[in-house]
C-alpha cells in the first residue's frame, strides 16, 4: 500500500499458508482492507481471510477451533499461546477493518 507496487500484493496472494510465525494471515487481512476501500480486484484476499476468521470465531457455523472452558482458543498441545496470540491479533485488526468499512 505504501509503495503502490503490485509485486507485494502478488507475493501475499501466492503465499497463503498460516502458522503462528507466518504473517500472511495478517497481511491478507490488511490487504483485504483495500478491497473494502474500493479495490475490487483484491476480493480474492478478502475471500482468503474470511474463512480463517470464521474458523476461529466461537458460535460461527464454520468454527473449527474449540475454546477451553475458560474461553481461550485451543489449537495445539504445545506452544498454544503463540498460535492464539497471532489468531487474536488478526481477529482484532480484521474487526477494526470491518467496522471502518461499515460491514456487518
Amino acid at each position: 500500500k505504501s509503495t503502490g507496487e503490485n509485486k507485494y500484493i502478488r507475493y501475499v496472494i501466492s503465499n497463503r499458508d498460516w502458522s503462528w510465525d507466518n504473517k500472511f494471515a495478517g497481511a491478507q487481512a490488511l490487504v483485504a482492507s483495500e478491497f473494502y476501500n474500493g479495490k475490487n480486484d483484491l476480493g480474492e484476499l478478502k475471500n482468503d481471510v474470511e474463512p480463517f476468521v470464521c474458523a476461529l470465531m466461537p458460535g460461527s457455523s464454520s468454527q473449527q477451533i474449540e475454546p477451553t472452558p475458560g474461553g481461550l482458543l485451543f489449537t495445539r498441545d504445545s506452544s498454544n499461546l503463540q498460535y492464539v496470540t497471532t489468531a487474536i491479533t488478526v481477529l482484532f485488526h480484521y474487526s477494526k477493518i470491518l467496522t471502518q468499512a461499515q460491514v456487518g
